[in-house]
């Protein structure tokens, strides 16, 4: 069966020591997976969308920004100027509000069909903060679903395609993220630092893991 559509969100933690990761990412890992899904899929339409987190409590409205789905490679200069205007700033050990953000990844508008593939990529060197601690913050999003209704949501596949879709989520040991996510199938966890910059991931390994158990 031909792969007609190939849609990526990518779940990015921009406090203060992800500067270094996130011009990687721009640099290199997009233009890599671009490549490797053009190769793999030649005549399926690619599209990639960002969403960037920090905490509600410190950030309020300005925490989780969510950016249109960006066609690959006509917008890929478009969607590069985006990520140019990302800053990096605050946060540090503290847990932020990242399960919100991959809330809103998993209910994107991806495009339906069993000829279709969803990925959503989540980067971070911290933990995420309990949903709902946030809720009398500014710009908190309201009726926002439990941890578990999260994870249920990507479980049940709800808008995404049974067999090809795909949560990669890069994240210290011992978060939410591992805890909630642990024993699901569509699910690849890679293990980073604490704090760390994410100066010591591979990108090439971690999209073959990605990509290939679902094209």
């Amino acid at each position: 069966m031909a792969i007609k559509n190939i849609d990526m969100v990518f779940v990015l933690d921009v406090t203060g020591n992800m500067g270094f990761f996130v011009d990687r990412f721009r640099r290199n890992l997009l233009p890599m997976l671009r490549q490797r899904l053009s190769e793999r899929a030649e005549t399926a339409k690619i599209r990639f969308r960002i969403i960037t987190f920090r905490d509600y409590m410190s950030d309020g409205e300005e925490a989780i920004y969510r950016s249109r789905f960006y066609s690959m490679p006509e917008e890929e200069a478009e969607l590069n100027r985006e990520l140019q205007r990302v800053e990096c700033y605050g946060g540090g050990d503290s847990p932020e509000n990242g399960m919100e953000a991959l809330y809103f990844a998993l209910t994107s508008d991806f495009a339906a069909g069993e000829e279709s593939r969803q990925y959503i990529f989540l980067f971070t060197n911290a933990d995420a903060v309990e949903i709902g601690k946030r809720a009398d913050c500014s710009g908190y999003p309201q009726d926002m679903p439990s941890e578990e209704e999260i994870a249920a949501l990507w479980k049940s596949g709800k808008g995404l395609s049974k067999n090809g879709k795909k949560l990669v989520l890069v994240a210290p040991k011992e978060t939410v993220y591992q805890k909630l996510f642990a024993g699901f199938d569509d699910v690849f966890f890679c293990p980073t630092n604490f704090s760390g910059l994410l100066d010591d991931l591979e990108f090439s390994p971690l999209l073959d893991k990605a990509i290939e158990e679902v094209m």
